[in-house]
């Protein structure tokens, strides 16, 4: 199975001996196609001897996209918020503008930024979210349904009851 995106043409090619021959469902007669539409592929290929074997590919759409909300202008996020690559296969490559190769990336400074993803199947997506920075969180106030309370980051709290537990932050700036 390949995937890829709706633009990208695809070469699959057999790479048989010579002597072989193909016939795919799309009438085609050669062992080198390319592929524009998805869809299922069936081929023939047959020997010099006349002995056959049939085979079929897959292909799919895959849209890798960036993990951002459907907004018009500015992407905003707070300093150091992250802004993630996904796609419907797994991203093999990332490349950001600033050179971060992570998946997941922290917004440090106003931008915009651009990046280039590359799935696992090898279809690529290039976009340019401008992102904007808002001030730092300077506060945050941790409610826990125990009664505990914190003003840390990263707070921890134990619940020492089996059942239903929930926690609330408030941060502000």
């Amino acid at each position: 199975m390949f995937t890829c995106v709706s633009t990208d043409t695809f070469k699959l090619d057999l790479k048989t001996p010579p002597g072989f021959t193909a016939i795919w469902n799309t009438l085609a007669t050669t062992t080198a196609i390319n592929i524009t539409q998805p869809g299922r592929y069936t081929v023939r290929i047959t020997d010099n001897r006349g002995c056959s074997v049939d085979d079929t590919v897959n292909v799919l759409i895959d849209n890798p996209t960036l993990s951002k909300p459907v907004i018009s202008g500015v992407l905003t996020a707070c300093l150091n918020e992250k802004v993630e690559v996904k796609s419907i296969t797994s991203v093999d490559s990332v490349l950001w503008s600033t050179g971060n190769t992570s998946i997941i990336f922290p917004v440090l400074t106003s931008g915009p930024y651009s990046v280039y993803a590359q799935t696992s199947t090898g279809c690529a997506d290039s976009s340019i979210p401008p992102i904007g920075t808002t001030d730092n969180i300077t506060t945050w106030k941790w409610n826990f349904s125990n009664g505990n309370t914190s003003t840390t980051t990263n707070a921890t709290n134990v619940f020492n009851t089996f059942g239903s537990a929930s926690a609330s932050l408030k941060s502000y700036n």
